[in-house]
């Protein structure tokens, strides 16, 4: 990933232990500059509204405010992307989650460091998302046009798909940065009846649970985490829980669903866990030409090893354009490998989704 110059970020919360650690972590490579340092709310107007900064880092909860209320009105500028620092307090989560479904040059990382690692992991989530927006600074500073802001209507219903159909079908969807807004955008589209759709978006530990609440309180459609073992049915939305590799399997032990999730903490793919490629490469065989892989924004190559799969036990793969695509990253790897079937724009995919439902194809033999 090749950056054009050094990011100059804005950082405002109100420790000073924290702007400290991560001024001085955040500078060693020379990539980063931190040119603003603020601890207050006022202080984040101030720096806002004087500029000078390419990405303003900042915290959900200020002593004099919430910093979600100030990323909520500069979000609808897009003027700069904006980095909130959550901790995992409910509420906190709640208003950040809101913020990222809302607007697409807004992300988040957990402010708390995971075990063992200090703040060595949110040093690393910051970077990994400060360094992503800039080396795709010019698609990612551009307001999306006024056609790519609406859904296209599903011009077929997915009611043509008999129950068995549905059966041996699932859809899967991987994303990374950018990905909760544009989840948002496809799952907002979708109508039943519908296959099992499983999402595996990269999220800090602990914020899974509560993006699949967000989603569910939002959307007429069943939206939930992923749990081991539990059966996988039609009609419902599974989130994949971050920190643990998902995979599916056949269900042994009978009843209704003829599979299940397992998951698995084997170390992380591509430096993430839970890894699209994971979920993608355990699902290829059991459903063979009834799974459609979708890849959406994001930095890195996290699912093309998967697509790879997908072709091979002749399933589909929808790759988003590079026109709406916040970072376009993984569905560039799979589109430049030449595994996409279809590459469609943000707008589009929730109907590209149906149209290939629709499509007859031979009943898998699992």
């Amino acid at each position: 990933m090749q950056v054009p110059r050094t990011v100059r970020v804005g950082l405002i919360d109100d420790s000073m232990l924290i702007r400290t650690v991560l001024k001085d972590k955040l500078e060693q490579d020379g990539k980063i500059k931190v040119v603003a340092l603020g601890k207050s709310l006022e202080d984040a107007k101030r720096i806002a509204q004087r500029g000078g900064f390419d990405i303003l880092i900042l915290d959900v909860v200020l002593p004099d405010g919430k910093g979600t209320e100030l990323a909520r009105e500069l979000g609808k500028a897009k003027e700069f992307p904006i980095i909130l620092m959550s901790s995992l307090d409910k509420r906190e989560l709640r208003d950040a989650l809101e913020l990222v479904l809302e607007h697409p040059l807004i992300e988040f990382v957990a402010k708390a460091p995971q075990a063992g690692q200090g703040f060595d992991s949110v040093v690393k989530d910051i970077r990994t998302k400060a360094l992503a927006f800039m080396a795709f600074r010019a698609l990612a500073r551009k307001p999306l046009q006024k056609d790519q802001n609406k859904m296209k209507p599903v011009q077929r219903e997915v009611k043509k798909l008999s129950a068995t159909g549905l059966a041996n079908r699932i859809v899967i969807i991987g994303s990374s940065t950018g990905g909760p807004k544009a989840i948002f955008t496809i799952l907002s589209q979708l109508k039943p009846p519908f296959p099992p759709i499983v999402i595996i978006q990269h999220m800090p530990v602990g914020f899974t649970q509560s993006f699949a609440d967000r989603l569910n309180q939002k959307l007429p459609i069943r939206i939930k985490e992923a749990r081991d073992e539990e059966p996988i049915r039609p009609n419902t939305v599974y989130i994949a829980p971050s920190g643990l590799h998902l995979l599916i399997q056949k269900n042994s032990s009978g009843g209704f669903s003829r599979y299940v999730f397992k998951l698995d903490d084997s170390p992380p793919r591509n430096f993430v866990r839970p890894s699209v490629d994971v979920t993608l490469e355990s699902a290829a065989p059991l459903f063979r030409q009834g799974l459609i892989a979708v890849i959406l924004t994001g930095m890195g190559r996290d699912g093309q090893e998967g697509c790879k799969k997908v072709k091979e036990f002749g399933g589909k793969v929808i790759a988003e354009d590079r026109s709406t695509a916040i970072i376009y990253g993984m569905p560039k790897a799979v589109s430049d490998a030449g595994l996409a079937d279809l590459v469609v724009p943000l707008y589009e995919v929730t109907e590209t989704i149906n149209l290939l439902l629709i499509q007859p194809y031979p009943e898998s033999d699992n």
